[in-house]
């Protein structure tokens, strides 16, 4: 589990962002998330000369944590709604 100051700055982070995407086309975000994503991942050099398992462990990990906050999302999401 991460320490609070750093989920809080995750947390600014994404509300920073959400302005950003709000009201554009699912498929427009779903691209400017891709493209950020692999913004990220060129960033990280493996030093043993294995990039690509390097960008595959850091996918899997990153698809991971998406797995476990979408449900909580969608609990947000159904709450705000009703």
């Amino acid at each position: 589990m991460r320490n609070q100051a750093y989920l809080v700055e995750v947390l600014e982070g994404v509300e920073q962002i959400k302005p950003l995407l709000a009201g554009k086309k699912p498929e427009v975000i779903g691209a400017v998330l891709g493209n950020l994503l692999a913004i990220w991942l060129a960033g990280h050099r493996s030093t043993d000369n294995r990039q690509e398992d390097l960008w595959d462990s850091l996918l899997a990990d990153h698809l991971m944590m998406v797995r476990e906050l979408t449900p909580v999302e969608r609990q947000i999401r159904d709450a705000n709604y009703e």
